[in-house]
């Protein structure tokens, strides 16, 4: 119907088609607070959500992703400390075996260090 000015002024069922969802949204009215205003749900945040539901799991995966590597970072770096700086209760390596399993170690702990900083790295990117 048009009002005065130019104006269009519609009103819920009248002969302009709705979608179905749209139906739906306007059966169920939120409930209101104390001020008037619309209450904000959790389950009415996730009916809004539903349509971003595969990107906000990658993004939920990517966080969870990039902390885990940057808490196990700290970890595998003591590890590399204690690899290259002996202990004074154990001495130190002077025979050719031990210093060459504190290679390997070395090796090892470098080679983890790298896959974790890269993988955080991605899961921080797909974040």
């Amino acid at each position: 119907e048009e009002g005065g000015k130019g104006e269009i002024h519609l009103e819920i069922g009248s002969n302009v088609p709705l979608l179905e969802e749209e139906k739906e949204k306007v059966d169920e009215e939120p409930a209101e607070d104390e001020d008037g205003e619309k209450a904000v749900t959790f389950i009415r945040l996730l009916s809004l959500a539903k349509g971003e539901a595969k990107l906000l799991s990658l993004g939920v995966l990517g966080l969870i992703v990039s902390s885990a590597t940057t808490l196990l970072i700290p970890r595998y770096a003591g590890f590399l400390i204690d690899t290259l700086i002996p202990s004074p209760i154990n001495g130190e390596c002077n025979d050719v075996q031990s210093q060459g399993e504190s290679d390997g170690d070395l090796n090892s702990i470098f080679l983890i260090l790298f896959i974790m900083g890269t993988v955080g790295a991605l899961a921080g990117a797909v974040r």
